[in-house]
This record gives C-alpha cells, sequence and structure tokens, in this order.
C-alpha cells in the first residue's frame, strides 16, 4: 500500500477521533441552561406586555394564584379539564387571559422545581423566585397575584438565619445576636412589633439555641436545662409581653 495512503488513513482517523472527542465533551461541560433561560423560551410575552399595559384587567383577580393551587391540589389533575373549568368561571376574554396565567404559572411551578433542587440555601432560592414572578406575570401583574405577605418575610428571616449560622460558625453569640437583630428589623421594617408575636415558637427556640450553640456545647446538664428554659421565657415574653 503506498505510503500516501497510509498517511492519509491516519489523518483521517485522527480528525475523526478530535471530532468524536470534542462532540463529547461539549455534551459533558455544555452549559445548562438557567430557570429564567426555560421561562424566557416558554413563556407567553405577549400576555405579559398586555397586561402590563392594563394592569386594572385583573384588579378584583388577586386570590388567582391561591385558585390555580386549590385546582392542582389533589395530584394527577387534568390540567386540560382544569381549564375548561376555569373558561367557565371566568367567561369570555378574562377566561381565555385566566387560562393563558395558568399556562405560565404550570411554567412556574416548572421552574422552582428546578431551583429547588439546586444545592444552595433557601434564603439565596427566594429572590431567584421573585425573579420568575416578574418575568413570568410583569412586574405589576407579579405584585398582584403574589402580594408581600407576613408569613413571606418570616420565612425570608429564619432563611436567612440558616445561612448566616452556617457561615459564620466562629463568630461568638452577642456578635451573631446583634446581626440576626438588625436583619430581623430590616425584614419586618414597620410591621416588626406585630410580626414578633407571629413568629414560630419553635423556629425561634431553635434559632436562640442555635445562636448559644457555643455556650451549651461546655454546659452540664443542669446549666444546659437552666439556660433552654431562660430561652424559652425570653420567647414567650417577646411573643406575649402584656
Amino acid at each position: 500500500m503506498p505510503m500516501t495512503v497510509k498517511f492519509n488513513k491516519k489523518i483521517f482517523f485522527l480528525l475523526l477521533f478530535l471530532l468524536l472527542f470534542g462532540m463529547a465533551a461539549w455534551y459533558l461541560f455544555r452549559k445548562k441552561p438557567e430557570p429564567l433561560d426555560l421561562i424566557k423560551n416558554k413563556s407567553d410575552t405577549a400576555l405579559v406586555d398586555s397586561l402590563e399595559a392594563t394592569p386594572e384587567f385583573l384588579a378584583e383577580e388577586e386570590n388567582l394564584i391561591e385558585l390555580f393551587r386549590q385546582k392542582l391540589l389533589p395530584g394527577n389533575v387534568d390540567e386540560d379539564e382544569i381549564k375548561k373549568e376555569l373558561l367557565l368561571k371566568f367567561p369570555g376574554e378574562k377566561g381565555r387571559v385566566v387560562v393563558r396565567l395558568f399556562n405560565q404559572y404550570l411554567l412556574l411551578l416548572e421552574a422552582e422545581k428546578i431551583i429547588n433542587e439546586k444545592q444552595v440555601f433557601e434564603f439565596d432560592r427566594i429572590p431567584e423566585r421573585k425573579k420568575m414572578q416578574a418575568e413570568l406575570f410583569g412586574k405589576q401583574t407579579s405584585q398582584l397575584l403574589f402580594p408581600d405577605r407576613e408569613l413571606d418575610r418570616i420565612r425570608m428571616f429564619y432563611a436567612f438565619c440558616e445561612k448566616f449560622l452556617t457561615e459564620n460558625t466562629t463568630l461568638d453569640s452577642e456578635r451573631k445576636k446583634i446581626i440576626i437583630e438588625k436583619k430581623r428589623k430590616e425584614i419586618y421594617g414597620n410591621d416588626y412589633d406585630k410580626m414578633i408575636t407571629r413568629q414560630p415558637f419553635a423556629k425561634e427556640f431553635e434559632l436562640r439555641k442555635n445562636i448559644m450553640q457555643a455556650e451549651l456545647g461546655v454546659m452540664n446538664e443542669t446549666e444546659k436545662a437552666a439556660l433552654v428554659r431562660k430561652i424559652a421565657e425570653e420567647i414567650r415574653n417577646d411573643q406575649f409581653p402584656y
């Protein structure tokens, strides 16, 4: 066999190998799409733009998301049947808009599932969910459908505490208390006094124990029991000051 033929075969197989290797590397290391990117590809942008231009259209429908949740609650439901029910409940143009909003809500659930699987703190997931809501429903409509609730702010505060305490194990307890209390006031804002009384006792109890973890670690059982009772009493006094 002529030398040139052997040489050409070697080049051919080398190029083939490089091509296959390149394709395999691209497949393994390609950048996975972010949740918001997936949403943008599927989102009903015409609906979003229309509702942003006419926010009064849904002015009396602030409970739509709760309605969607209830419809989906049983699990394994027929989405097409839900859409038929929505058209009956909201006749005419509004019904067609509500069905399109329901489609957007299904996209939101899909994207939230992706976010919830991320190995990050819950505190870091919250702003990403907010971005998704604004992307899918528009800024004004998302504020109507996903209003700022006290429960959401309380959850945000405890999510912050989880991240902060995990990342700052070497801080002394007094410094932790100062930073956490400052953040609590920032999140609760003008509703601080009212929201203090609505914090879940178990959550707050666990938080204050975690803040004092270093002290608890060097105490004997009698001292631990006394500190735990003191923490519980302080929480009761904060929640029921009168």
